[in-house]
């Protein structure tokens, strides 16, 4: 489980805590492989750059080991800037503090044996698959959802998914307006 601080603990059947890592920034969801890789999102928060804000939020996608050691961590802007949509993310007036902000990473293995994961960004309004050995977005749907958070596959055949999609439903003017879940 991670902490509000952004720390990742494991603990034993009885709550003791047996390892962390506090070397990244940790946050929402924790999904689990089907061989025991651990995806979870990871953020920069602070920047030495002359482009950003000291303050800009680069979320990563990151799988861990069961001992919470990385084993691999892909920049969201990269992904953005390799795939051909990082004019999405910086083509406005001003530059955004927290443009991706992941809520959930869906592993997935294919009969091919490619490590697919299922991203949720909740301030793009945008989910996406990327196969993440090769770094490369192989769908993207916008604009169905407002503010979704979680993305879960529900089925499963011959390499097709049928994705579930939690959409807060959310719109985010002065205050944050929520027109009900869906």
């Amino acid at each position: 489980f991670n902490t509000s601080k952004g720390t990742l603990l494991k603990s034993d059947k009885c709550g003791e805590i047996i390892r962390s890592n506090d070397r990244h920034f940790f946050h929402h969801s924790i999904e689990i492989d089907s061989i025991g890789n651990i995806y979870i999102p990871t953020s920069v928060r602070f920047h030495d750059s002359d482009k950003l804000p000291d303050d800009f939020i680069e979320d990563e996608i990151t799988v861990i080991d069961k001992d919470l050691n990385v084993l691999k961590k892909l920049s969201l802007i990269d992904i953005y800037k390799e795939n051909g949509f990082i004019n999405d993310v910086f083509s406005s007036e001003f530059i955004p503090k927290d443009p991706f902000h992941i809520n959930d990473i869906q592993p997935f293995i294919n009969s091919k044996n490619q490590f697919i994961a299922l991203v949720s960004l909740r301030n793009k309004s945008t989910l996406f698959a990327i196969d993440i050995d090769k770094n490369k977005v192989i769908w993207k749907i916008e604009r169905v959802s407002s503010g979704n958070h979680d993305i879960d596959i529900i089925n499963s055949k011959d390499d097709f998914i049928d994705i579930s999609i939690f959409d807060n439903n959310t719109f985010m003017y002065k205050e944050v307006v929520s027109e009900g879940n869906r």
